[in-house]
């Protein structure tokens, strides 16, 4: 019996896929994950009884998009969202994750196999085992100045998945859904004052510094850069992050020369300015330099540098629009 065969037992995978068929029929499913768990499933269980319409993963190229996939047509993973389904069923054992990133999408967000309660406490007491974590701050300041250390701030959930990280919130600050944080080593986030998020899904891996300033809104923003090392994130002032705005400062996979073995596609910095809008859909990717007072198109690739202020960016990839604008929070 394989690894994988051994989790779904273990955690009684059977009667969970009789009670999904029961509250799968009759909708439109889109599977999210094409790994190793998802063909053992496959290969072992019947699936007919849920009508699975497609499936996604992040392995899969864009050329590949129609084709099929153990019988499922690919869909690309940047595109599914757009389809008409009403459930997207997560095949993978590390789920959490997943299921984060797309509670927004308006859809219902559900693993094909959830970890029991008995199996989910034991992995989390083995983690703590392999995983010691030591020297990590989280400090809280005041609005008076006071300071104070490793609070209970509702709707705010910080994993250490390492050591001599640092984390500071100024008040006043505000969380309306949730914010995720997971951090590797010697990672330093700040947060200034007045910022408002609704959802901020945030991941860093060794020696980045993440630096937000004041008065910023978050609306859905997604920070995944778990293979991001000795990178710095600047967010300026006054700035507002639309629904399904996503920062890459990696690419997470090397190209190189095949000559000189010379690394091509380092991860770079991300400079956000002052009085910034970003539009809904967004990628900003590493090396973007955004100036003051820019407002970017929905659904752009920013992918450099921008020198000029005051103008409309946007596009895939992005270029100047329009120059002289900019932009106010006021809704006339």
């Amino acid at each position: 019996m394989s690894n994988l065969s051994e989790y779904l037992e273990k955690n009684n995978f059977e009667t969970q896929l009789n009670n999904l068929c029961k509250k799968l029929r009759n909708k439109r499913v889109i599977v999210y994950g094409a790994g190793k768990m998802f063909q053992v499933i496959n290969e072992n269980y019947d699936l007919s009884a849920i009508n699975i319409i497609g499936i996604t993963d992040q392995k899969f190229k864009i050329e590949e998009e129609g084709n099929n996939y153990l019988g499922y047509k690919i869909y690309y993973y940047a595109n599914f969202l757009h389809e008409d389904f009403d459930v997207l069923l997560v095949a993978n054992q590390s789920y959490e994750t997943i299921l984060q990133l797309y509670l927004g999408s308006c859809r219902e967000v559900i693993p094909i196999c959830k970890q029991t309660f008995v199996n989910k406490i034991r992995e989390k007491f083995q983690a703590k085992l392999r995983k010691p974590n030591k020297n990590n701050t989280f400090v809280l300041v005041k609005a008076n100045g006071n300071k104070v250390y490793n609070p209970k701030i509702k709707k705010l959930k910080i994993e250490f998945q390492g050591n001599n990280n640092y984390v500071e919130i100024k008040e006043p600050f505000s969380i309306d859904k949730r914010c995720n944080i997971i951090l590797g080593n010697k990672n330093k986030l700040i947060f200034g004052k007045f910022n408002e998020i609704s959802i901020l899904n945030l991941e860093l891996g060794n020696n980045n510094v993440l630096n937000i300033g004041d008065n910023n809104w978050f609306c859905n923003v997604v920070m995944w850069n778990r293979l991001l090392s000795n990178t710095k994130i600047t967010i300026g002032n006054d700035c507002k992050f639309a629904y399904n705005v996503e920062f890459k400062a990696t690419d997470a996979h090397v190209v190189y020369d095949i000559e000189t073995l010379k690394h091509l596609n380092p991860p770079q910095d991300i400079v956000i300015g002052n009085h910034v809008w970003i539009g809904r859909g967004c990628f900003i990717m590493k090396g973007s330099k955004i100036p003051n007072n820019s407002i970017i198109g929905a659904n752009s690739l920013i992918n450099k540098e921008y020198a000029e202020e005051n103008c409309l960016i946007a596009g895939t990839p992005a270029k100047i629009i329009k120059r002289g604008v900019n932009w106010s929070r006021i809704n006339p």
